[in-house]
């Protein structure tokens, strides 16, 4: 016996009280480019900073952000992402960092739980410019990355 009470009626459907319809959203022109603020200490902001800057700003969801949203990532996540990178990532601030984005619309299930997607085709960026970690196939076949310790443990 699986459960009390009568089986479910095969032919009704389920419903949540109507599902909110998707939201298209193309991707913005390379105009509406909103330029990172200046940062009040010589030296500027870390490059890993001003690249999330400019995906922030380009993406399909920038469209969205109106003057508060701005001020949000100018004034708390612009200062996060930047103790995030010059203090060796720290966890407090990734937990922080990724609430924050998550208000934001900042990724593919962030953007799924909205019900937003976008319409606009992704301009690849090159992989000199992308920064981090190369594919396995960029880097020129090298093999000699791994490097056999004496005395290590064995596998076999």
């Amino acid at each position: 016996m699986a459960g009390k009470g009568p089986a479910p009626d095969p032919n009704r459907k389920r419903t949540s009280g109507g599902q909110t319809p998707w939201q298209e959203l193309p991707a913005p022109p390379d105009a509406q480019l909103r330029p990172i603020p200046r940062k009040g200490e010589p030296g500027g902001w870390h490059a890993a900073t001003k690249r999330w800057w400019k995906a922030m700003s380009s993406s399909a969801m920038a469209t969205l952000y109106d003057d508060t949203d701005w001020a949000y990532l100018e004034g708390v996540m612009l200062p996060l992402m930047e103790r995030f990178q010059c203090e060796g990532h720290p966890k407090d601030l990734a937990s922080e960092i990724r609430l924050a984005g998550q208000r934001l619309g900042a990724t593919v299930a962030d953007r799924m739980a909205l019900r937003i997607r976008s319409t606009g085709a992704a301009t690849p960026v090159p992989a000199a410019k992308r920064g981090g970690h190369q594919p396995r196939a960029e880097v020129d076949g090298d093999d000699s990355i791994l490097t056999v310790i004496e005395g290590g443990a064995s596998s076999a």
